[in-house]
């Protein structure tokens, strides 16, 4: 539930195409120095939060590194977007979200 919580960047208790844009967001302004360097990881992330995006629904406790990397790199946005296409296709026969991210985690993470 943590995991899945922290991946619900705009709280809205899906993890859709949404997440990925804003991580991808995230990511090309770390790589353009838009953040200041000594904000990194889970710091870089609250302060483009509160920010950059201080209107937006984007919770700053959450860290969109869903291969838990310690980084927001350009994986996570396609793992992002995989596992949306994937909740998509998949008959979740009563699974709750955190129980079908732990299906896919395990999955995706093991290939």
């Amino acid at each position: 539930l943590d995991f899945f919580n922290k991946m619900d960047i705009d709280g809205n208790g899906v993890i859709d195409a949404c997440e990925a844009v804003w991580t991808l967001s995230f990511y090309a302004d770390v790589s353009n120095s838009v953040i200041p360097s000594q904000y990194t990881g889970q710091e870089a992330w609250t302060w483009w939060v509160n920010n950059i995006h201080p209107d937006s629904h984007l919770n700053p406790n959450s860290f969109p590194d869903f291969n838990s990397n310690g980084c927001v790199d350009l994986i996570d946005p396609n793992l992002i977007i995989s596992y949306y296409s994937w909740v998509s296709t998949t008959n979740p026969q009563g699974l709750t979200g955190p129980q079908l991210m732990k299906m896919f985690r395990t999955q995706s993470l093991n290939n």
